[in-house]
């Protein structure tokens, strides 16, 4: 069987339409990545072995974003989904976007927002399936570099406290409904979802324990007020 978190990236990714190409780049060779290559079969991934030329040097990465240039500049993809949660990805990323392409970004809630923000939408990959992103972080050094990689996450997700994550989604949501509302003073739903994604691209529900936008408003009816039955068809203002 293939990692949950893999075949749960593409069910999630083919909901914005055909996936044509699948590709997988690692070392096959180390005793960590050495069940990748029934975990393509499985799910119809290519596999793209990349020896390491130098020792803890990651060459795949390396071959990773020259694919993804050279296939960029064929002109017949519309976008491209990144599964990572390394920021070495960031400039890949940002070249993509330059291109007019959509990038998505999935990867862990330790990703830095550095790339996070360079995608135009980052999916947590804890939201569609809680197995952690990938056992090739078992391979990489635990030297100073990753250290410090871990302790700048930590810190990152320490100096954030509930009540500030909540009053940045407040913000978020004013900001949104400021830019949108029509005469009567509400927003389409979807619309904001979408306005939300653009101005914070790991935005979802789920970061907040709802399944909809529509329910997380609705969890602070003192703040907001919303109409409508369905998702896609409801509406909502800020109460004042």
């Amino acid at each position: 069987m293939p990692p949950p978190p893999i075949a749960a990236a593409i069910k999630k990714v083919a909901a914005y339409g055909r996936v044509t190409l699948r590709r997988a780049y690692g070392n096959w060779a180390k005793e960590c990545l050495r069940k990748w290559p029934d975990y393509c079969r499985e799910l119809a991934v290519r596999p793209m072995e990349q020896v390491d030329y130098v020792a803890h040097k990651n060459a795949s990465d390396m071959a990773l974003v020259i694919d993804a240039v050279e296939l960029c500049g064929e002109g017949i993809y519309d976008g491209f989904a990144i599964m990572s949660s390394d920021s070495d990805f960031t400039p890949l990323a940002i070249r993509l976007r330059e291109k007019g392409k959509y990038v998505i970004g999935i990867g862990e809630s330790k990703t830095p927002q550095s790339f996070v923000k360079a995608c135009d939408e980052f999916i947590r990959i804890e939201h569609i399936d809680s197995t952690p992103l990938s056992p090739a972080a078992a391979c990489k050094p635990s030297g100073p570099k990753n250290q410090n990689r871990a302790s700048q996450a930590q810190a990152d997700s320490a100096s954030e406290s509930p009540d500030e994550g909540q009053n940045a989604l407040h913000q978020m949501i004013k900001q949104a409904h400021d830019e949108l509302q029509d005469e009567n003073g509400y927003v389409h739903l979807s619309a904001a979802g979408i306005y939300l994604r653009r101005i914070q691209p790991d935005f979802s529900p789920g970061n907040y324990r709802s399944s909809t936008l529509k329910k997380l408003l609705m969890s602070f009816p003192d703040r907001y007020e919303v109409l409508g039955e369905g998702a896609g068809a409801a509406y909502f203002r800020v109460r004042v």
